[in-house]
């Protein structure tokens, strides 16, 4: 197999070198064999591993699966800290190609739980005094365990409320910086020697997982989103917080409310609580529209495991380490791009994507005819049947082709919206996101042309306008003192003499007449009182002074 074809093993190769300093022979052995067990040999013996292996070295396991598939099972084999990578990947489709992004989705972080009496002794050194004090009962099993920390249910001593603790792994914040020191290091071994078969940056990839691992790490963080969470969505009647104990709390133990509920893993558990399936995902849809486009504050991951149902129908969102941000401008952009794809307009998709995107060069030829194929694929399909978490995964595949890297932000979008999409098909057949919240794009479509915004928009203007107004008599006297000292030179060239003269002129009353209109509208928006529809008018009456000057002859 040709090395750039499977260079995506190469960004799970590197964590697997930094086990060699401090682990045993034998679990290097291990990693060898899986690694052969899975198909990739070859990169056990050109990074230097095969000196240590002495079991098979052929391809014995799954034949029949594919690349991205393979690659997910080897993970799962090696354990949590490799799944942890995997996930990290997962919504990095600007890093490792599509097809391994949406099969490394499928990985769960789910391990063996600690014994009691270790996580009783976290929590007393971080609460600083014996859990006695504070809690009348701590459930010993585990509601949830997990790589980094795991979740017992409890009851406040003084209050008897019901709470979920949640208590990081001893020792596992250490151990990951450990790991990521070594893991800076090889990667600058791999991208010196290995660069020129490489299709990602490892270096860069490590540099995502540590920011990952270590916001992960910092419960005071998932504690701030919480905060922020329930206060935006405080007046929402169908959706449910738990709220945080700050004064239990600290950055490796969060206490807070214990939800009941069921999880929408199936449509008969929830017709069995005697809740509507349909109404249920139709609910949850909305939810998650007005937090990405609406509130622009969401959450990224919303799995079953994630979401409780309680019995009055309300939902609620738990585990709040992974939130999206999306700001203002770019739900507009993104608006923009959904109404230049259902113009079939290419053109204004490639202005868009350039706009939000970062292009490493000129936008090739190629991108056009990809875009076009992109909308033909999909303009056939009826809008209630197309997956929009798969269209912004296929609409980033061709920007990246081209050299176009989007923001971080529609990855995480994308990611949420595919995961309620798969999460609508299991407990509501014929689910459609776009149909569910039709009535919410509709809103804000019309929002976005209100009268109050574009207000809005214009007082932003005038505030602009008002700073250009402070520095342009400044820029002129730089300018002025420029051209007296021969730092900028004016070169005409003798021939057309005549009509730059008379192009000059004309431009020169073009703008007089559109500053002499442009300082009555700004006049007049400092007046109190001032109507907005005049000063509407004489906006428009700027805009015919300067064309009137380019026009008329002497």
């Amino acid at each position: 197999m040709p090395l750039l074809e499977a260079s995506p093993c190469f960004i799970f190769v590197i964590y697997f070198c930094i086990m060699i300093r401090y682990r045993n022979l034998k679990r290097y052995r291990e990693i060898a064999q899986v690694l052969f067990k899975y198909g990739f040999g070859y990169v056990v013996e050109r990074i230097g591993l095969s000196r240590i292996f002495r079991g098979k070295r052929e391809f014995i396991a799954y034949p029949r699966l594919s690349g991205p598939e393979r690659v997910r099972k080897m993970l799962e084999e090696l354990g949590p800290t490799f799944v942890k990578l995997g996930q990290v990947l997962s919504v990095r489709p600007d890093l490792i190609p599509l097809d391994y992004t949406l099969e490394l989705r499928k990985l769960q972080d789910a391990v063996s739980p600690l014994p009691f009496d270790l996580v009783k002794a976290e929590m007393e050194r971080e609460l600083g005094r014996p859990v006695e004090e504070l809690f009348d009962y701590i459930d010993p099993t585990p509601i949830a365990s997990a790589s980094i920390a795991q979740v017992h249910k409890g009851r406040l001593k003084e209050s008897k409320t019901l709470v979920a603790i949640k208590v990081q792994r001893p020792g596992i914040s250490r151990v990951i910086e450990s790991d990521l020191d070594i893991m800076y290091h090889l990667a600058g071994l791999i991208k010196r020697h290995l660069s020129d078969e490489l299709t990602f940056d490892p270096e860069e990839i490590v540099d995502e997982f540590a920011k990952a691992i270590r916001r992960e790490l910092d419960f005071e963080n998932e504690l701030r989103n919480i905060r922020r969470f329930a206060r935006l969505y405080s007046s929402d009647p169908y959706l449910v917080v738990p709220r945080a104990y700050e004064e239990l709390s600290s950055d490796r133990l969060l206490v807070m409310d214990y939800i009941e509920g069921v999880k929408p893993e199936s449509r008969e558990a929830l017709i069995e609580r005697g809740l509507d399936p349909d109404e249920v995902i139709r609910r949850g849809a909305i939810l998650i529209f007005k937090q990405i486009f609406i509130v622009g504050f969401f959450h990224a991951d919303p799995h079953p495991g994630n979401i409780l149902i309680l019995d009055d129908g309300r939902i609620a969102f738990l585990d709040f380490g992974q939130m999206g941000r999306i700001h203002e401008e770019l739900v507009d952009r993104l608006l923009d791009l959904l109404s230049a794809f259902l113009r079939k307009d290419t053109e204004s998709m490639i202005d868009t994507l350039t706009e939000i995107g970062v292009m490493r060069f000129a936008p090739p030829n190629g991108l056009k005819t990809a875009l076009k194929d992109f909308i033909e694929d999909y303009y056939d399909i009826p809008l209630g049947e197309i997956k929009l978490g798969r269209l912004i995964d296929d609409l980033n595949d061709i920007s990246l082709k081209y050299g176009l890297r989007l923001p971080k932000e529609l990855v995480l979008l994308s990611k949420a919206l595919t995961t309620l999409e798969g999460l609508g098909a299991n407990i509501s057949p014929g689910f459609n996101f776009l149909d569910a919240v039709r009535g919410e794009v509709l809103e804000l479509y019309s929002r976005r042309y209100s009268s109050k915004r574009l207000s809005s928009l214009w007082k932003q203007g005038l505030r602009e306008l008002d700073k250009l107004a402070l520095r342009l008599p400044y820029a002129l006297s730089s300018a002025l003192k420029m051209l007296e000292s021969g730092k900028i030179v004016l070169k005409l060239e003798p021939s057309g003499r005549d009509e730059i003269a008379e192009g000059l002129r004309a431009l020169s009353r073009s703008i007089l007449l559109g500053f002499t209109f442009l300082g009555l509208v700004y006049i007049l928006s400092k007046v109190p009182g001032a109507n907005f529809k005049d000063i509407g008018i004489l906006l428009l009456f700027s805009l015919a002074g300067f064309l009137l000057g380019l026009i008329v002859k002497r």
